[in-house]
C-alpha cells in the first residue's frame, strides 16, 4: 500500500527507539488503517527488527509468529461488535486491560489496538486516560477511527495521530499490478476505487463485481437518456451493492476470527457465549449501509468522468449541462439512505427522478 509519508514518519519513530505511547490511525474507510496499523505493531514488537528498515519485521522471532496466528499475551485487540465499548465489555472481556500496566513477556513493546475507536464512550474513554497515565512505557496504545472527530477529544489530545488519505488512481494501478494483477483489470478497477486500496483490492479480485460496477453506470448514463430501463438499472444496484457488501461482511468476519483465540482464553467456549464474537445485526445494517453509499458515490464520479470529459453519447451531454442538479439528487438519495429509508423505493424513486430531468 502507498502513504509513502505516513510510512517514513513511522520508520522514523521505530529507527529513534522514539515511539509515542498513543497513537490514533484516522481517514476515510477502506483505506488500509487497520492493515498499516498491524504492520507498525509488528514492527514494534518485533524482538530482532532490521537496521535501517521502514516498518519491515524480522519475520522470524516469537511476536512475528505469534501476530500472525491472532492475538497473544503481549498484544490485546479490541473490535467492537455493538455501538459502543462500554465499561462493562472491557471489565468482562479484557478484564480491564489490566495487562496494560504489565511489561512485555515476549516483544519490545505491549500493544492494545482498539479498532472503530470513536466507539469508546465517555466512561471507558476516562479510564483509558487513567492507563495511559499509569501504563508503562513499553506499554503502546493504537487506537483506529474513520471518524477522528468522533473520538472522545480527551483520548483524541493525548494520541499522535497518522492521518491517511486517498491515494492515486495511478498509483493504486501500479500496485495492483505489482501484486499480480492483470494491467486491464488493475486500470478499471483504480478507477472506481475512490482512492481506496481496500476497494481497489475488492474489485481487482472479483471480476464480476466489477463488470457490475461497469454495467450499473452504463444504466445510470442510459437512464438520464431517457431510454433506459429504470427496474433494470435498480436490479442491478442492488445486485452491486450486495455483493460489495458480501465481502466488506467477509472481512469483517475474518478480522472477528483473527480474534477469536483471545476469546477462546477469556474461557468463552460455549456456543452461546461465542455468538456475542459474531457481527452483530447492527454491525450489518452499517456495513449493508456503506456499500449502498459506495456504490451511489460511483454514479457521482461516473457523471463527473463521463459526464464532463467524455462526450460520447447524447446522455453524455445531458449530463453535462445538468451536473449539478443530478449530483445533487444523487446526495439526496444518499442523505436518506442514511435516514433508513427503503432501499428498494429509494433507488427506483432515483431511477424516476433521473429519467424525468430530461
Amino acid at each position: 500500500m502507498g502513504q509513502d509519508s505516513v510510512v517514513a514518519r513511522l520508520g522514523r519513530w521505530l529507527a529513534l527507539d522514539h515511539t509515542p505511547t498513543s497513537v490514533l490511525f484516522s481517514g476515510p474507510p477502506m483505506v488500509g488503517k487497520t492493515t498499516l496499523a498491524l504492520i507498525y505493531t509488528r514492527a514494534l514488537m518485533c524482538m530482532n527488527r532490521p537496521k535501517g528498515a521502514l516498518l519491515e519485521c524480522c519475520g522470524e522471532c516469537f511476536p512475528c509468529k505469534a501476530l500472525l496466528a491472532g492475538p497473544f499475551s503481549d498484544f490485546t485487540f479490541v473490535l467492537p461488535r455493538t455501538k459502543q465499548i462500554t465499561v462493562q465489555i472491557v471489565s468482562e472481556e479484557y478484564d480491564d486491560f489490566s495487562v496494560a500496566l504489565r511489561h512485555p513477556v515476549h516483544s519490545r513493546k505491549r500493544v492494545i489496538m482498539i479498532d472503530n475507536a470513536h466507539t469508546l464512550n465517555e466512561q471507558t474513554g476516562n479510564m483509558m486516560l487513567k492507563l495511559f497515565e499509569e501504563a508503562p512505557d513499553a506499554t503502546v496504545f493504537i487506537l483506529v477511527t474513520d471518524h477522528p472527530y468522533d473520538v472522545l477529544p480527551t483520548i483524541r489530545s493525548r494520541c499522535e495521530e497518522i492521518r491517511l488519505c486517498e491515494e492515486p488512481a495511478l498509483f493504486l494501478s501500479e500496485k495492483l499490478i505489482e501484486s499480480g494483477t492483470d494491467p486491464d483489470c488493475a486500470k478499471r478497477a483504480s478507477r472506481f476505487a475512490q482512492g481506496k486500496w481496500v476497494l481497489a483490492r475488492i474489485l481487482a479480485d472479483d471480476k464480476k463485481l466489477l463488470e457490475g460496477v461497469e454495467s450499473l453506470t452504463s444504466a445510470f448514463f442510459e437512464i438520464l437518456g431517457d431510454y433506459g430501463d429504470k427496474a433494470g438499472f435498480v436490479s442491478v444496484f442492488v445486485e452491486v451493492s450486495n455483493t460489495l457488501s458480501e465481502h466488506l461482511e467477509k472481512r469483517e468476519k475474518e478480522v472477528i476470527a483473527w480474534t477469536l483465540p483471545d476469546a477462546k482464553a477469556l474461557g468463552l467456549k460455549k456456543k452461546k457465549e461465542l455468538e456475542r464474537w459474531e457481527v452483530s445485526q447492527t454491525r450489518l445494517n452499517e456495513i449493508a449501509r456503506s456499500a449502498q453509499k459506495t456504490t451511489l458515490d460511483w454514479l457521482r464520479e461516473a457523471l463527473v468522468h463521463e459526464g464532463c470529459n467524455t462526450p460520447v453519447s447524447e446522455a453524455s451531454a445531458f449530463a453535462r449541462s445538468n451536473i449539478l442538479e443530478i449530483t445533487a439528487l444523487i446526495d439526496r438519495a444518499e442523505t436518506w439512505l442514511m435516514q433508513n429509508v427503503n432501499e428498494d423505493y429509494l433507488f427506483y424513486a432515483l431511477a424516476s427522478s433521473l429519467g424525468r430531468m430530461r
